[in-house]
């Protein structure tokens, strides 16, 4: 056998080599990466194979928890691995932004609450770049999450009428929490202030997590959270609910009454989330990415998992979810102006 034989056999051996040491790697991977969760994926197989999920909000916020409990399984029916990006900033307007220059090829997906669409929309226009109905394809809506308004356990206030009360004997003096200037949870608490004719202060922190805390060490005087976040305090006895938005009493707190039973508020300000793609996505591939979600979202697993969270899941055609939109969007302008909530 001469030089070049040898040389070119060894070379063909090394190759068989070197693809069945590649082949171990990649089922060792394959299987440290399930145990860890699809939603976690952050180096996908094949780049051409994966979408983008943007997320507006920090890592383990409500917004990114709906985001990862859908991902994994809507990219096994889309046969796709869905990145979730935190790309926080802004109110979610900065990721809103992002997808907005994005290209229309089904591989570029946004979950986002009204805090960075339509509530973006009214509350800073000099800033957003975007009308939500035209400048995206709205795909469905993912479910709405109701609201919890709470004080500390050791508080005076046992009802909204003992909380409006208060705050009319000390105007200006109670504080309500948020996570941040223009959330659903600064939107509630103005709407109460403006329901009850009473003046409070509001305190914006950077998350929903900070004010929180803020509420249980005796910062504020109340706030509204999202049930889940706030829920296992509640159960602790360190917090107390008086009242939950929504038109219907929450299974999680099903004894507490719900806040338009005891104040004339002109807006649900529930937290509801909706799934976006970038402008003129072809209807074929928007009809394929929702028939997906709505399989997803229908399947045991993932319907537990959102109720655990206090989210009731209503997907919808894009059609629907349009319509949707326009009348959220006139409802919370004027409701906005009624209760003159605005940011600097």
């Amino acid at each position: 056998m001469g030089v070049a034989e040898f040389l070119k056999l060894l070379l063909i051996q090394e190759t068989k080599n070197m693809e069945f040491s590649m082949h171990r790697r990649s089922v060792l991977a394959a299987g440290s990466l399930a145990a860890l969760g699809g939603a976690f994926l952050t180096r996908p197989a094949r780049a051409e194979s994966t979408t983008q999920m943007l997320v507006g909000f920090s890592a383990g916020g409500s917004t990114d928890i709906v985001a990862r409990t859908l991902c994994p399984p809507l990219g096994q029916r889309l046969g796709q691995n869905i990145v979730v990006e935190n790309r926080a900033g802004a109110s979610g307007i900065l990721a809103a932004h992002l997808l907005l220059r994005s290209p229309a090829d089904g591989r570029h997906l946004m979950v986002a609450p009204q805090t960075s669409t339509i509530m973006a929309q009214i509350l800073y226009p000099d800033r957003v770049k975007y009308d939500t109905v035209r400048d995206f394809t709205p795909l469905t809506d993912l479910g709405q999450s109701p609201l919890v308004l709470v004080v500390p356990s050791g508080s005076s206030i046992h009802s909204v009428a003992d909380l409006v009360a208060q705050a009319r004997k000390e105007p200006g003096r109670m504080t309500y929490g948020s996570g941040g200037v223009g959330t659903s949870l600064h939107i509630a608490g103005a709407l109460l202030a403006d329901a009850g004719r009473v003046k409070m202060l509001h305190v914006p922190y950077q998350g929903e997590a900070k004010a929180v805390i803020g509420l249980l060490s005796g910062q504020l005087s109340f706030m509204f959270s999202n049930i889940f976040v706030v829920l296992p305090y509640i159960k602790q006895g360190k917090l107390r609910a008086l009242a939950v938005t929504g038109t219907d009493h929450s299974t999680h707190l099903p004894k507490v009454p719900t806040l338009s039973s005891q104040v004339p508020v002109t807006l649900d300000a529930s937290t509801w989330y909706g799934l976006y793609a970038p402008k003129e996505l072809p209807d074929k591939v928007a009809n394929h990415i929702v028939s997906a979600v709505w399989a997803v979202m229908g399947s045991p697993k993932v319907s537990k998992q959102l109720a655990v969270m206090g989210i009731t899941s209503s997907p919808n055609t894009p059609a629907q979810f349009k319509e949707f939109l326009r009348k959220e969007l006139a409802a919370a302008k004027a409701a906005v102006a009624q209760a003159g909530i605005a940011v600097t």
